[in-house]
């Protein structure tokens, strides 16, 4: 019984043959094998080839793109309903703030400005086309719609009519 327990203390202290073993067999004797080091410029040969595929094949996306965007310029232009004597300042005047409608903030109203959307009016008069060609060119993500730009600018206006008579 002494003799087994001092085999296994041996057995613990000395390090794992197999694990040396299996290191060995995998890199060979003095490093890795010889078909994998061949195999290594075959690789970087196929690689750099498939880079080059990709690369071509970014650049033919790159003019498609380029030709839509073209093409998207001079399509039509979305008309608003423009009607510049018809906002809540009166007959004239400055724009309305459209910041005091949820979901707009200064870069929005910036942005409806440069769009030539400028009065409640013009927001309360479109239809559902308008609305959802004006979210596409603000790039909101549907925000015109769920914030009801549209109901928000109606009742902007109803209080306004209110305050005025």
């Amino acid at each position: 019984m002494a003799k087994k327990l001092k085999k296994r203390k041996a057995a613990k202290e000395k390090p794992d043959k197999t694990a040396r073993a299996t290191k060995k067999e995998a890199l060979g004797k003095k490093g890795p094998r010889r078909q994998e080091v061949a195999a290594e410029p075959k690789l970087v040969k196929a690689l750099r080839k498939k880079v080059k595929n990709l690369e071509a094949r970014m650049d033919e996306l790159a003019l498609q793109v380029s030709d839509m965007v073209k093409a998207s310029a001079g399509a039509a232009e979305t008309h608003w309903p423009a009607d510049p004597g018809c906002h809540l300042g009166g007959t004239s005047g400055p724009p309305d703030d459209l910041q005091t409608l949820r979901g707009i903030g200064p870069a929005l109203a910036t942005r409806l400005m440069n769009l030539g959307v400028l009065y409640f009016r013009q927001l309360a008069e479109m239809d559902d086309d308008q609305l959802l060609a004006l979210d596409d060119r603000l790039l909101a993500n549907g925000r015109v719609v769920r914030e009801d730009w549209r109901g928000q600018a109606k009742t902007m206006l109803k209080q306004a009519s209110r305050n005025t008579v």
